[in-house]
This record gives structure tokens, sequence and C-alpha cells, in this order.
């Protein structure tokens, strides 16, 4: 049995067409650009339906780690909810929140980003709630990062005209989502959110006037500070409150703020155990990457830095929260943002964590190089570069010890993103891309360059059980790709 360690660069495209704005490009990727000629190196898809998501829609690093992960397609939440709504299903899931007939508040990114949420959902929840003779109020988080950084008041102007016209639910509160949607553990920031939400303190007369007020300080819709317009819309112990995100890691913090303070809490998915009523439950998957290993026996680990934990641990094992037997996870705490301040992260605390844990023989061990990504998002083309720098030289710093350790050394991405910093009208792009990503398989004859035969992210588990002699369960439907690319040569 071959030893593997698998690196997963978040937010790493490879963009084909040369651009101004590339900072995986500008950076001068030496051990990258080495690996991917001596190597087999191959280009994967990692949006739209070959990640199990609607068609185009780009991929983002829960989409991307589960997909490797599982070595399967599955259908997104996005895509379940989606089909509910065309099927008129919706109605059904949501009649638990129909029929109670407090006063319903609703919490989510009012965006059409696709990742945590999407403004079709809320219109739609809207549609099933225009007849239940209640009160219902809504209080919006700003996005600004899966879509454009001051965009807000485009999906402010939609919601309110939609509102206006079925004549259900008022517009009451707005924060940015580095508050609401924190995740690393900073509960002061969580706390800024629910008290906007609870005691409303500062009321205003207009979101507009606020919010182009904080555009002129420069202060983006990721950032904004809380706004409150409507005083009979404080959230109340006896009131009921539906957090409409899909995607659970970015909603946990917020929710168990609420979970014991309120009559009722409902979620749109399964965030965590908890006494909330899900509305679309969990679809845990059976025989991923993480459970073959621990089934024959051998010890593995997991590591990453706060922000991407989640992703190593519960998605890429299939949205199951507990490790499997003989799996260790390693949780390095990332560094208080913002991250263009800190281009590196936590990676050289990864990075150790990773040489550590081959230099201890561990069976298989992978982690999250999570800069490219988090820094991508700053928007800060310079601070991205750094970044990108740095975890190429990590990546060199761990194939040198692979090599002589004897471990094969895949280098994988869950989706693109440092690629292309600003658009064709030089206007800053901070969301992720639907471009390919790289998948570097440290043994054997190179490639010579990127080979593109059609993978996708689901293909990377199976060519790991290979590249380990270990049998692909019949539950992966992903491909090896070292035999593809050499029945390909014949």
């Amino acid at each position: 049995m071959k030893k593997v360690c698998l690196i997963v660069i978040d937010g790493w495209g490879i963009n084909r067409k040369k651009v101004k704005y590339d900072a995986i490009r500008a950076a001068c990727c030496t051990n990258m650009k080495r690996l991917s000629t001596i190597y087999p190196s191959f280009l994967l898809k990692a949006h739209g339906k070959d990640v199990g998501l609607p068609k185009n829609m780009m991929g983002n690093s829960e989409v991307g780690h589960l997909t490797i992960g599982s070595g399967r397609i599955i259908n997104q939440d996005i895509v379940r909810i989606n089909k509910s709504i065309k099927t008129h299903e919706i109605k059904q899931k949501l009649s638990p929140i129909i029929e109670d007939t407090n006063t319903l508040h609703l919490i989510g990114l009012l965006s059409d980003g696709g990742v945590h949420s999407h403004i079709s959902h809320l219109k739609s929840i809207l549609k099933c709630l225009k007849n239940s003779n209640r009160k219902v109020y809504i209080h919006m988080i700003a996005d600004g990062r899966d879509t454009s950084p001051t965009s807000f008041l485009k999906y402010y102007d939609d919601i309110k005209h939609f509102i206006k016209k079925i004549k259900t639910g008022s517009l009451v509160s707005v924060i940015g989502r580095s508050y609401a949607m924190d995740r690393d553990g900073d509960y002061s920031k969580t706390d800024i959110a629910v008290e906007n939400m609870v005691s409303g303190a500062n009321v205003s007369k207009s979101f507009k006037y606020e919010i182009k007020k904080m555009y002129a300080k420069g202060i983006t819709d990721e950032h904004l500070l809380p706004v409150f317009v409507e005083e009979d819309g404080r959230i109340k112990p006896e009131d009921s409150i539906f957090f409409f995100n899909f995607r659970p890691d970015r909603m946990r913090q917020i929710v168990s703020r609420f979970i014991s303070r309120q009559n009722k809490v409902y979620t749109m998915t399964h965030y965590f155990d908890s006494i909330a009523t899900v509305i679309f439950d969990i679809e845990y998957q059976k025989k991923t990457l993480a459970e073959v290993i621990s089934d024959k026996n051998l010890n593995q680990t997991h590591i990453s830095e706060s922000e991407k934990y989640a992703h190593v641990t519960y998605f890429f094992n299939g949205k199951r929260e507990e490790p499997f037997p003989k799996e260790n996870r390693i949780h390095i705490k990332s560094p208080p943002g913002p991250f263009d301040k800190c281009p590196s992260m936590s990676l050289n605390q990864v990075t150790e964590s990773l040489i550590n844990e081959i230099k201890n023989g561990t069976d298989f061990v992978m982690a999250n190089f999570a800069p490219p990504d988090m820094v991508g998002h700053t928007g800060s083309y310079e601070a991205t570069i750094e970044a990108v720098k740095a975890t190429d030289e990590a990546i060199g710093h761990v194939y040198n010890l692979c090599r002589k350790k004897g471990y094969v050394l895949v280098i994988t991405a869950d989706h693109g993103n440092a690629e292309i910093m600003k658009d064709e009208n030089d206007e800053i792009v901070k969301k992720h891309t639907k471009n390919k990503v790289p998948f570097i398989i440290c043994q054997g004859e190179g490639t010579g360059k990127y080979k593109d035969l059609g993978h996708s992210l689901v293909d990377v588990s199976p060519t790991i059980l290979n590249i380990m002699n270990l049998d692909v369960p019949k539950e992966m439907t992903g491909r090896n790709v070292l035999n593809d690319y050499e029945n390909n040569k014949k």
C-alpha cells in the first residue's frame, strides 16, 4: 500500500486566458509549474452540474470538499430546494412554519450568489406565507463576497418590489455577512448582529440613506454596519425564527445564540444537532474516501485552519460530524482578519502539522491550504499574489518530504478564485470563478502540461484509492484519472 498526502488548495483555478489580474500567474509559482510539468497533471471541472450544482453555477468550498471526499455527484442543497420549488413541494416542506401562528422573523443572506442562499428561495418562502395572516419580518444579511462588493441595493430593490407586489413581509434590518455569518469563533461579531435584530437600538429612516453613507466611507456589503428601520420588527422571545440559508457552516454561531432564547427556531437545512426544526434534512454520504480508509484499519489525519475546518471534516466526510475510527483532526486557529493584512494566514502552522504527520508515517494525510481563496475574497490583488506565493512555497516543502518518505503527493483545488481578481472593466472581483482546477499526481511519467480529458472533482477519490491499492466502492461514480490517461495514450 502506498501512503498518500492530499493537498486541497482553496481558490486555485487555472485561467487558460492571459488576463491582467491573474494572481496565480503573477506569483510565478515555481513549484506548481515544475510539478505540473514533470508529473501527470490534469484539469478538473469544479462547477455546475459536474459537482451537483445548477448549470453554470460557480463552485464553492463546501461543494468542492464534499465532491472530492465522496467521489460522486451529489445533488447539492440548492438543487434540492430549487426542485421542490419547481414541483411545488416547497409548501408541504414549509408546513410547520405555515401552521405556526407566532410572529415570524426570516433571517438570511440576500443574494443570488447561490453559495449560502438564493433570493429566489426567500421569494418562494414569502409566497407560501402569503395567506398565513401573521406578521413576517425580514432581517437581511448583505453579501458582497459571492456577489459584487457594493451590489446590495440591487437585491434590496428586488425584494422590496416583490414584497410590495405580494403584500407579505416587512424589511426591518440589515448587517454585513462578516458579522452575521462569522465562522471563526469570533462571537463578538455574532453578538453585534444578534443585538441589531433583538434590540434595534438605533432606528434609521432609510436603508438606502445609511448604506450609501457607508459606501462613501469605503465600507462594502460584506462589512455593512447594522441598520434597523422598523421598531415593531425587533425579535422577541415568543417569536419564531426561520434561518433560510442552506449552507450550514456560517450559520452555526448566530443560530446558537438564538436557539435557547426563542419559542421556535427553524432552519432551511441541518446546521448542527439542536432543537431546531429542519426543513430539508441532511443527506449523509456513505463510503466516502475517509470511511473507506478507516474501514481498512488505516490511520488518517485531516488538517486545516479555522476558516476551512468544516470543509476537511464535515464536508469531506460526507456531512458526518464525528471522525471515523483512526481519524485524527488538527484544527489551527485562523488569524483575525482582514486577511489581506496577513496573506499567509496560518499556512505555516498547517504546513508544519502536515509535515509532522508525514514524518510520523500516517497512512493518509490531507490538508486545506486556505490563503488563495480567503485572501482572494478581500479583493486585494497584491495581497493575493503574496498568498499564492506562500502556498506555492509550502507545497515545495511538503513535496520534498513526501519524496524522502515515500509518499505520493496529490494536489488539487476545490474551485477557482485567485486567478481572476478584476474583470474586463477593472472592477474588483471577490467571488469564485468557473475555471477548471489542477489535479497533480506526483508519481510516474509527466504529461508535460495540464491535460484536459473531461474529468471533474468526482474523480479525485477513486484515483487516490487506486494509488493506495484499495478497492473503489460502488458508491463512488468517479473514475481513475491515471487509467483514463494511459488508455488515452494508446
